[in-house]
């Protein structure tokens, strides 16, 4: 058990150190992604002045705004991290090597995707500082709540993420559908406005995403005022937490079952 336990540190660490050296390998890109991530917070500084206060979101739109980018920066990180990186492994003719790594296939997901949740963590923390800086009002007593959101929606993500890396291990491409369940899930989450904006018939969608529940779980802890549409941070921990153990044992399992299949039928050979 010791051993087993030490091989799975060993493995993650190797994993970790692996992600950062590619990330510095090319620091024009990473540069580039990280102003991606920041340039909207200065967008909706000039937005928060042009539209003034609103009800819908509290009063003040920048406050907001900061809440929305800085939890949809996290999670868009370790939603789209696993993919990315998967992707690379595939088209570099790493993943029989990874394979063999003494750690079981189920947990591996996590040991690839720690860095993404890392500087998705990182960045969100950044943006909130920087609207901060801006004039965003936050109420710092909820961060820990906000934290703890944080990690739990990571999870989630991480459980949606590993589902669809599924598909890419049997066809070797699922980006795209990634990139269109981020999409959807900014809207449908609030990253920008108030859900109350949304027809009465569309807004249950909303409670499909885990970017809902912590979009808004982490607007309670942080604003006094956090706008027409209120989700409690015992509400969004309880979603989170129903939305983990479902989506994560099936994304887990079939992570290891897609694995087994294309092992079967010889695929993993073409990587």
């Amino acid at each position: 058990m010791r051993q087993g336990m030490r091989r799975i540190r060993q493995t993650s660490v190797a994993f970790l150190r692996a992600a950062i050296v590619e990330d510095m390998s090319y620091p024009m890109s990473l540069v580039l992604s990280q102003l991606g991530v920041v340039v909207p917070i200065f967008i909706s500084f000039f937005i928060a002045d042009l539209v003034g206060e609103s009800a819908e979101v509290g009063g003040d739109y920048l406050t907001f705004a900061t809440v929305g980018l800085a939890m949809s920066s996290a999670l868009q990180s370790t939603l789209q991290g696993f993919g990315n990186r998967l992707q690379q492994i595939q088209d570099r003719g790493l993943f029989e090597s990874i394979l063999v790594e003494p750690i079981s296939w189920t947990w591996m997901p996590l040991g690839i995707n720690q860095w993404n949740m890392i500087r998705g963590f990182v960045n969100a923390i950044l943006l909130l500082g920087l609207g901060s800086v801006l004039g965003a009002k936050f109420d710092w007593s909820g961060l820990g709540a906000s934290l703890l959101l944080m990690l739990a929606g990571t999870a989630a993500v991480s459980a949606i993420g590993i589902l669809a890396s599924s598909l890419m291990v049997l066809a070797k491409r699922s980006q795209p559908v990634v990139v269109l369940y981020g999409l959807a899930a900014s809207i449908f989450g609030g990253a920008l406005f108030s859900l109350s904006q949304l027809p009465d018939w569309l807004r249950p969608v909303s409670y499909l995403f885990p970017h809902t529940y912590v979009l808004n779980g982490v607007r309670s802890a942080l604003m006094e005022d956090p706008g027409s549409f209120v989700m409690t941070v015992p509400q969004a921990l309880a979603g989170l937490g129903i939305t983990t153990l479902v989506i994560g044992g099936v994304g887990l399992w079939s992570f290891r079952r897609s694995l087994e299949i294309a092992r079967e039928l010889g695929l993993l050979s073409g990587y």
